[in-house]
């Protein structure tokens, strides 16, 4: 028996993972999608099925911190949350490429399907069977190398390929299709420009907008670019929105000021903040505080109430006189 045995199991990760949406988002991501798989079931167990686990957002948080000197810098319960609703979407957007028990490949592995529970949530790792299985890895033939012996591809396994390639085209086509003939889907085909600020409003204001929410940003990152949109979205987060309508406010707003700049932008912003500095200093000087204005009034009324008795204590000497 070998000595080198590593207690705790394995998970598998394909290289195909570098190729994929999650290697392009932030760290933090691709660390809670490793932590699931680790912590995921293997093999059933009670309620479980395989690939199954139950989990909770305080978890993830405390599992996924790190330290900076000795400082914990945890991620917050947005940030967790965000990132679920991405793994989630990912496999909503893709559904038709899963089979009823996730036995079918599929080239976006980053996929969870979520139950929420009163002991936290249940998280369904999709295709677990087919990532997690290392006969997967095999070429069909029950050879791992690519190559034959005399350094030249297999032609078994290139036409293989391409009859997975072949199918897989074919099925992108039909779902391009179905997607034009229907109305309701409008689909978000930009350059990388506008995926900046699509993504940019995802993860700052909310991760799955409405279908009329897509197409407003689509409609105003024509008419106003990329810097104002961005602007907006910064100015919306900052003010702790979670949906689209301050940012249309703000965006109507500059426009009626025909303000085409974020430059332009920026200085109306200072202006107008200055003016209202102004405003609340010059009210501080000029109105007078009511207890003041009170205390005068009573002055006032006790001078004149002197004045009276003065009058009438010469009057009363001058009769005695």
């Amino acid at each position: 028996m070998s000595n080198d045995f590593i207690p705790g199991g394995y998970i598998l990760l394909s290289r195909r993972l570098i190729e994929s949406e999650i290697w392009d988002k932030p760290p933090m991501y691709l660390k809670v999608w490793i932590y699931i798989l680790t912590k995921a079931r293997h093999n059933p167990k009670g309620n479980f099925e395989r690939g199954e686990l139950l989990i909770s957002i305080p978890e993830l948080q405390d599992a996924c911190s790190h330290k900076v000197g000795y400082r914990v810098e945890k991620p917050s319960k947005t940030q967790i949350f965000n990132i679920l609703e991405w793994l989630r979407r990912t496999h909503e957007d893709t559904d038709e490429d899963y089979g009823e028990n996730d036995d079918e490949m599929n080239t976006n592995g980053t996929m969870i399907r979520t139950t929420k529970t009163t002991r936290g949530i249940i998280v369904k790792v999709c295709n677990y069977n087919v990532y997690q299985d290392p006969k997967n890895y095999e070429r069909n033939d029950g050879r791992n190398d690519e190559r034959t012996t005399n350094g030249t591809t297999d032609r078994t396994t290139v036409g293989t390929m391409r009859e997975r390639q072949g199918d897989t085209i074919h099925k992108n086509v039909k779902n391009d299709k179905e997607l034009k003939n229907d109305k309701n889907v409008r689909s978000i085909v930009y350059d990388d420009t506008f995926q900046q600020v699509y993504q940019n409003y995802q993860e700052n204001i909310e991760m799955n907008p409405s279908p009329m929410t897509n197409q407003k940003i689509q409609q105003d990152y024509e008419s106003y670019g990329k810097e104002i949109m961005m602007h907006a979205i910064e100015k919306s987060a900052y003010g702790g929105n979670h949906d689209y309508k301050f940012i249309n406010w703000l965006l109507n707003d500059w426009k009626k000021r025909k303000l085409t700049t974020v430059e332009e932008i920026k200085l109306y912003e200072q202006q107008r903040q200055t003016k209202q500095t102004y405003g609340k200093t010059n009210s501080s000087y000029e109105k007078t505080p009511d207890w003041i204005a009170n205390k005068n009034q009573q002055v006032q009324e006790v001078s004149e109430e002197e004045k009276r008795k003065l009058e009438e204590e010469l009057k009363n000497f001058w009769k005695e006189q």
